[in-house]
C-alpha cells in the first residue's frame, strides 16, 4: 500500500486497512498476510499497531530483488450474527 505523502497522517491508510479487513472477513477469511520491506520501518510500525505480526518468512522483492521483504500475518475476528453489517471489523 502507498499512500501520497502529504496525505500521511490523515488516516487514510487506517482507513483502508479496516475497509480491506473487513471486507476479508466478510469474504470469510481467518487472517489477512501482507509483505513489508526491510527499511520501511514507518509502515512496519503501522502494521504492528493494526495487529499485524512478523511471520519470519523473507522473500526478495519483486520489483527490486537486491531488497528483501518480510510477510506479515493478522487473524480476523470470526463474523457473529446475521449479516456482518455495521458490525466491529477489529
Amino acid at each position: 500500500m502507498w499512500v501520497e505523502p502529504e496525505r500521511r497522517g490523515s488516516g487514510a491508510a487506517a482507513a483502508l486497512m479496516k475497509t480491506v479487513c473487513e471486507w476479508a472477513r466478510v469474504d470469510g477469511a481467518a487472517s489477512v498476510t501482507l509483505w513489508v520491506a526491510d527499511g520501511n520501518l514507518r509502515a512496519r510500525r503501522f502494521y504492528e499497531r493494526l495487529g499485524f505480526r512478523s511471520t519470519g518468512e523473507r522473500q526478495p522483492l519483486p520489483s527490486a530483488p537486491e531488497i528483501s521483504e518480510e510477510r506479515m500475518h493478522r487473524p480476523l475476528a470470526p463474523m457473529t450474527g446475521r449479516s456482518g453489517s455495521g458490525s466491529d471489523p477489529r
